[in-house]
């Protein structure tokens, strides 16, 4: 059983393609096929796929498709979202939805928007994993010269070759960010083992 994340799936969205959202798709439906497909390539009916927010757009029935896609959903909901997540339809995907999540074998906030840095600084939290940021980064506002907080990683789909990210590449993206720049900002990134505890 093994975890995953992506943000940002977009399904059914016409436009998103002129925002320069490259998935070698000329359509939609061939945009939403590329996701799905690249899914259950990875993902496993044991899994769990957590979906930080902005599913679909348009009708609440596009979310459906999901229903194709292999393993446990459970929702973070994202602003295209909000009108939609008290519908039948999204209860028949998603097994579970959050505003935000907690994952604690890690100590990372999941959300769909990156969350203020105070909320992380308070060592509640070693990151925060996160979708809406399609391109760009969260500055440190730490350090002068304004390097990239390695405490935020965005999942959007556009970042992670439309196909989920499991937990472990999730913990060498943030553990080879924090050997490139964290030595000036933060303690070392360490997951916490609850089972020891």
């Amino acid at each position: 059983m093994t975890d995953f994340l992506i943000a940002d799936l977009h399904i059914q969205h016409a436009r998103i393609l002129e925002f320069g959202r490259s998935c070698m798709a000329s359509n939609v439906d061939e945009h939403d096929e590329v996701l799905i497909k690249n899914w259950n390539s990875v993902v496993k009916s044991t899994d769990t796929v957590f979906v930080l927010g902005d599913v679909c757009f348009q009708g609440v029935e596009n979310v459906l498709k999901l229903k194709r896609c292999y393993g446990k959903k459970i929702l973070i909901g994202g602003n295209h979202d909000v009108k939609k997540l008290l519908s039948p339809e999204f209860s028949e995907v998603f097994d579970r939805i959050e505003a935000v999540y907690e994952y604690r074998k890690n100590k990372w906030l999941l959300s769909h928007y990156p969350v203020h840095p105070y909320i992380i600084d308070n060592e509640r939290y070693t990151a925060n994993i996160h979708g809406h940021m399609h391109q760009g980064f969260i500055r440190s506002s730490v350090v002068q010269n304004q390097l990239e907080d390695h405490r935020y990683m965005s999942v959007s789909a556009d970042r992670i070759n439309f196909t989920p990210i499991s937990v472990k590449d999730v913990e060498a993206n943030l553990k080879e960010r924090w050997r490139q720049t964290g030595k000036l900002l933060f303690p070392p990134y360490e997951p916490i083992d609850y089972n020891a505890m």
